[in-house]
């Protein structure tokens, strides 16, 4: 699958630093992901964190797809999810990292792994983490504690992507905190890239939002790195 320009745009921003990609759904943030796996995963393993048990098998399955064939074999992954991953011991984790490129699993699961256990550790071993819809990563959820337990305190912390259609996550109420606040749990910076349909006019009006401003002007986040760029429209 050939990657348009805007994800050819986010691959860059998240080669030069930690990302938080906000573009609407359809618009291929998944492949934006697969691009990130190719490139990290010459240097270490990566994981890949979803939101619930369907979409594991089916980020899974996406990137054996489009990830890079090497050799003619496309690149292994772990699935971990459900209740098989209750009782996971210490060489159990060893092996799956050993015998894989890519994990791909629920939160809850490598909390386990990272915070309680301690089976499992970032430091020199992982190139790359990938949070999908990392909106949810507030509060004491297993997103924000991985991110709070286990990554912050990393001597050699792997590079963060963040992946969502909405950095917010709830009310809009106090979104310039919100965005902030996962801009600081995610150690990243939100990026908005312009988006082409094909008819070559700019797609991402659903990255946009609105924040308070002067008079009768809307202030709109729409693009990017830290600290925000904020553009005024009138």
């Amino acid at each position: 699958m050939e990657p348009r320009p805007h994800q050819l745009e986010c691959l860059q921003q998240i080669l030069a630093q930690n990302t938080i990609v906000n573009m609407p759904t359809g618009t291929g943030k998944t492949l934006v992901s697969v691009l990130a796996i190719d490139h990290f995963r010459t240097a270490g393993k990566v994981l890949f964190i979803v939101p619930t048990r369907p979409l594991v098998e089916q980020q899974a399955n996406y990137i054996r797809k489009h990830g890079k064939h090497i050799g003619g074999a496309p690149p292994s992954v772990e699935e971990l999810s459900g209740a098989q991953t209750d009782h996971l011991s210490a060489l159990d984790w060893v092996r799956i990292v050993r015998d894989s490129e890519v994990l791909v699993g629920t939160p809850e699961v490598f909390r386990r792994a990272l915070v309680d256990t301690r089976f499992l550790s970032f430091d020199g071993i992982f190139s790359l983490v990938v949070f999908d819809e990392c909106h949810n990563a507030t509060g004491n959820s297993p997103m924000a504690a991985i991110m709070r337990d286990s990554i912050h305190r990393c001597a050699l912390p792997p590079r963060i992507l963040g992946l969502t259609a909405s950095f917010v996550h709830g009310s809009l109420k106090g979104i310039d905190l919100k965005r902030k606040a996962l801009e600081g749990l995610l150690q990243s910076c939100i990026f908005c890239p312009e988006i082409q349909d094909n008819n070559n006019n700019n797609n991402n009006n659903s990255c946009r939002v609105a924040f308070s401003a002067p008079k009768s002007r809307s202030r709109v986040y729409c693009g990017c790195c830290c600290p925000a760029e904020l553009h005024f429209l009138p």
